[in-house]
């Protein structure tokens, strides 16, 4: 197992990690909040993944809550990793 610090400084587990957090602000009814935290996310892909996960924890608390600037969000990652195989 990473160190504390150690894995805060690994772009895969500090954008896990902004991903978890991310989710836990959806679940609290603050989308923005969600979103400006996976903004700073250096994957790409667990950003995409972490994306998915928040519009998930928001479509299960609310159905009338808007899950579009989600989903732009969503999208736009995604785009980012088209194509790209690592």
């Amino acid at each position: 197992m990473l160190p504390p610090m150690t894995a805060m400084t690994t772009p895969l587990w500090k954008s896990a990690a902004l991903g978890d957090l991310a989710v836990n602000c959806a679940k609290a009814g603050r989308p923005a909040d969600a979103l400006h935290s996976l903004a700073e996310a250096p994957d790409a892909y667990m950003a995409v993944i972490g994306l998915a996960r928040v519009a998930d924890a928001m479509a299960r608390r609310s159905a009338t809550q808007s899950l579009g600037p989600v989903l732009e969000a969503l999208g736009r990652a995604a785009a980012k990793v088209s194509g790209r195989a690592e």
